[in-house]
C-alpha cells in the first residue's frame, strides 16, 4: 500500500479505511441477521470485491430468493467473474486495512473459529453519508445484503469456488 501522501485523490477517498470499515461492517450485520455465529474470516476479502465495482454491483439482486442465490446467480451473470479474482487480490490490503480501522475502532472482534461479529455503536450505518450522493447509498445497502446472501450461500470454500477465487 503507498502511504497516504502518495495515492491518488479518487483512490484516497474510495477507498479509504473508515468508508470500507463501514461497508465491511454492515456486511458483518447482514450475515450476523442470517448467522449468530459471524462472518468467516476467508468470506471479508469478498465483500468489498463485490460492493465496490459498480458493474457487479448493479447486478447483485435486491433479495434473497431461490433465483438470486449465489450459484444460480453467479451461472446467470458469468460476466461477473471476469477479473473477480484479480479484484480480490488488489483488494486484500485494502480490506486489511478496513479491519484494522475497525479493530481499532473496537466495531469488530473474533467470535469463535475465527468469526467476525459487529460490535459497539461507534461506527454509523451510513445514513448521514448515503444522503450524499445515490452511489454511496447503493454501496451501504449492497454492502448489508452481500452479508446477508453470503450468510446463506454455503462455506466459505464453496463460494470462493462459485466465484473463481482461490484463497
Amino acid at each position: 500500500m503507498n502511504a497516504w501522501t502518495e495515492r491518488p485523490r479518487d483512490e484516497a477517498h474510495l477507498f479509504n479505511p473508515a468508508f470500507c470499515g463501514m461497508l465491511l461492517h454492515q456486511a458483518l450485520k447482514g450475515y450476523g441477521s442470517i448467522a449468530s455465529t459471524g462472518m468467516p474470516f476467508p468470506l471479508v476479502f469478498l465483500v468489498l470485491p463485490l460492493v465496490l465495482h459498480k458493474a457487479t454491483r448493479e447486478k447483485i439482486p435486491k433479495r434473497l430468493s431461490a433465483s438470486g442465490a449465489l450459484a444460480s446467480w453467479s451461472v446467470t451473470n458469468p460476466e461477473t467473474k471476469i477479473q473477480f479474482a484479480h479484484r480480490v487480490s488488489v483488494m486484500k490490503p485494502i480490506t486489511r486495512e478496513a479491519l484494522l480501522f475497525l479493530f481499532r475502532a473496537a466495531c469488530v472482534e473474533i467470535y469463535a473459529e475465527h468469526n467476525l461479529i459487529p460490535i459497539g455503536k461507534k461506527i454509523k450505518d451510513g445514513k448521514e453519508i448515503a444522503e450524499e450522493s445515490d452511489e454511496i447509498s447503493d454501496c451501504i445497502a449492497c454492502a448489508l445484503f452481500v452479508g446477508r446472501w453470503l450468510a446463506s450461500a454455503g462455506t466459505p470454500q464453496s463460494i470462493y469456488a462459485i466465484l473463481g477465487v482461490r484463497p
